[in-house]
């Protein structure tokens, strides 16, 4: 029996052991919101190791350590301590390790992993993705340890703090083009997030209750991206350095936010403590729940970055390749092209070009199926460990009608259950059923093979998909 809480040098002890009830009681004088608490059930070993403690099954414990145990993890709390200060990565280095990862299978979270104050929770199939950006915001989360906000009005709060942060990270950890790129990645999903909201969901007034945020992910989506953009815009507010604003957080913001939920009048109160000067419109737009128009989202302009630039050129290489069936095209063509390319991508390419890359394919026309086909043996997306680069490559094969690529889009589904992979690929599903029923068939074969491994809130929400797309019952 253990008790990981919030802060690993709180007061926790064990007051009361009755083996015959099986009754355990902790005291903590730790304040903490009270949906930070988790409860794991279930016979569990455990792993340590200088930087975390892993917990989980036994069969499962030697090749999560192996990923998780690396310098990236160890440097994370590092860095992040040394933007916004030492004293979070001071309290969790008295106990010893760093952070606790606690290994769950995909029906009992939902949202495909989670960090805590000090603790992760990861469904094993997110171990074989790359740390450099699926498991980062997670390790951000656990940093933080701060409790989304129960309002939709103040929720921007602490979603623009968490992707701010994030940001920051990526900044110091892998460099300002990996960030830049990372914010091109952001844009793309919140276009693209904001053509799927519904048309009864005015987008500049967004309302939603706490049961209903998993329904209207599109709209979370919009939110999050506008809380980050106000972030930015407060930094740029406050008239002092990038460390100054990093600062305000560290020693107050993000301390306050851990205790509770800060409303956006508390935060306001906060930062004109903190930065007297700021500009008395600040009153007024810290009280709206958004004060930006929802359609553009106040985002700093893309710096030039040679990265982005080489993603592009290798894009458009493939726009010039014409489909087989036009006269004049070659397969010589496809060959050099990925002869030239094949490495570069497979071998130089960061995450963050990939995901630029991919994001790209799905928003251009000009990419053919057969270039697809042939991208995904060439650059190994069909086997790709990284569940954020397989469920944009899952997207790219539905779109591009590739119906003899189905094992791909059921490898996904079955490896991980977090909503937005499952609800993106439904989606996809459905819109391509409308035009070919094969795809609904295909639809109704993948949701009974997943269907049991899936979270509960995942199961009713991609439900939902595939009944407004008539792929339930008959066609």
């Amino acid at each position: 029996m253990a008790a990981q809480l919030a802060k690993s040098d709180s007061s926790e002890e064990l007051v009361d052991e009755l083996v015959e009830d099986r009754i355990f009681k902790f005291v903590s004088d730790q304040p903490s919101p009270t949906d930070a608490l988790c409860f794991a059930i279930g016979e569990l070993s455990s792993l340590s190791s200088p930087s975390l403690r892993l917990w989980g099954e036994p069969q499962q414990l030697e090749a999560a350590v192996k990923e998780l145990d690396c310098a990236r993890t160890a440097r994370s709390f590092e860095v992040l301590s040394s933007i916004f200060g030492p004293s979070w990565q001071a309290e969790h280095s008295a106990s010893g390790a760093l952070l606790q990862v606690l290994l769950v299978p995909p029906t009992c979270i939902h949202d495909g992993g989670r960090g805590h104050p000090g603790l992760l929770l990861i469904p094993p199939g997110a171990l074989s993705g790359s740390m450099s950006y699926t498991i980062s915001s997670w390790l951000v989360q656990a940093w933080l340890g701060v409790s989304k906000s129960t309002s939709w009005r103040d929720r921007w709060l602490s979603c623009g703090l968490e992707l701010y942060v994030l940001h920051r990270f990526i900044q110091e950890m892998d460099g300002a083009s990996a960030a830049s790129l990372q914010v091109s990645v952001r844009r793309k999903a919140f276009l693209r997030a904001l053509s799927a909201l519904p048309p009864e969901s005015p987008v500049a007034r967004l309302r939603c209750e706490g049961d209903q945020w998993q329904q209207r992910v599109g709209e979370l989506k919009v939110l999050e991206e506008n809380g980050f953009a106000m972030m930015l815009w407060l930094r740029e507010q406050c008239g002092d350095s990038t460390a100054a604003f990093d600062s305000f957080l560290g020693t107050c913001a993000i301390p306050a936010l851990r205790r509770k939920c800060l409303t956006s009048e508390e935060f306001r109160d906060l930062l004109l403590a903190t930065f007297p000067r700021c500009p008395d419109f600040l009153l007024s737009d810290l009280q709206a729940s958004c004060p930006f128009d929802m359609s553009e989202p106040w985002l700093p302009e893309l710096e030039s970055c040679d990265e982005r630039s080489v993603v592009d050129k290798v894009l458009k290489a493939w726009e010039r390749i014409p489909p087989c069936e036009v006269v004049g095209s070659s397969q010589a063509q496809v060959s050099n092209l990925i002869i030239r390319t094949a490495v570069l991508v497979k071998m130089k390419w960061n995450v963050h070009q990939i995901l630029y890359f991919l994001d790209s394919l799905l928003e251009t026309t000009g990419v053919y199926r057969e270039s697809i086909i042939r991208m995904g043996d060439a650059y190994g997306f069909n086997l790709a460990k990284n569940d954020d680069v397989l469920a944009r490559w899952c997207q790219l094969l539905i779109q591009h009608n590739c119906q003899d690529h189905v094992a791909v889009i059921k490898s996904l589904l079955l490896r991980q259950g977090e909503l937005k992979y499952v609800t993106a690929t439904f989606r996809a599903l459905v819109q391509k059923g409308r035009s070919d029923v094969r795809w609904k068939f295909i639809s109704h074969e993948l949701w009974e093979l997943v269907q049991p491994s899936l979270h509960p809130v995942v199961q009713a929400e991609a439900f939902r998909i595939l009944d407004r797309g008539k792929c339930i019952g008959s066609f």
